[in-house]
């Protein structure tokens, strides 16, 4: 270097000091799978799933990663028999923080939950992944993903009736229990409703008196 000054000075010619900086490209995230999650005992009770605690993604660049959850399914039906007549299994789509409830069908393999998301580093590098969360059927059998058919935030409200619609639902629930107890012949002394009913029924325990009677 010192030489080339010296013979650009004898020359006249003017030397211009040049610093070039090299700009790296930005490398994306790299989704990883997390954390293996269990959830027991299966009491019905959401559990916090926090993606910045159990997410697997890392980033080459070690820039700090963003997480978006974008979906959230499971393999067993959200409502059938033996898990505790609930829906919204699983909430949190478009957040980083998920709520999932450990529930399983009581006939079942266990339950398996898969949550899907986006890790995102800020500077346009992003990753899809996907975090398992099971459910087993006992402590000592894991549990079997029959595949992810259900999607756990659906969520089903009860119904409100009106007063005449509450009425014949009541006699309707009262013949149903009773043609489990003594056969079809209880349609011939069919009791008359209440008088003074208001408020709301929900559907879905009527559906479940109808599905244990047919099991009956």
């Amino acid at each position: 270097m010192k030489s080339n000054s010296l013979l650009a000075s004898v020359l006249g010619v003017t030397t211009v000091a040049v610093t070039v900086a090299t700009v790296l490209a930005n490398e994306p995230p790299v989704c990883t799978p997390g954390l293996n999650i269990v959830l027991w005992p299966p009491n019905h009770q959401y559990h916090e799933i926090d993606f910045y605690t159990f997410a697997g993604a890392i980033d080459p660049d070690g820039d700090s990663l963003e997480y978006l959850i974008t979906a959230i399914t499971q393999d067993e039906p959200l409502n059938s028999n033996g898990d505790g007549n609930t829906t919204c299994d699983g909430i949190g789509v478009g957040e980083s923080v998920a709520q999932i409830r450990a529930e399983r069908l009581g006939g079942g393999n266990g339950r398996v939950y898969q949550i899907n998301y986006t890790a995102s580093d800020g500077a346009g590098g992003e990753c899809d992944g996907t975090l398992t969360v099971s459910v087993p059927h006992s402590q000592s059998e894991p549990a079997v993903d029959d595949g992810q058919l259900f999607d756990s935030t659906e969520c089903f409200e009860p119904a409100d009736l009106d007063a005449d619609e509450l009425v014949g639902m009541v006699d309707l629930i009262k013949v149903l229990q009773g043609w489990g107890q003594s056969g079809p012949d209880q349609f011939l002394n069919l009791p008359d409703a209440d008088a003074n009913l208001d408020g709301t029924v929900d559907i879905h325990d009527l559906l479940k008196v109808i599905s244990d009677l047919g099991q009956g």
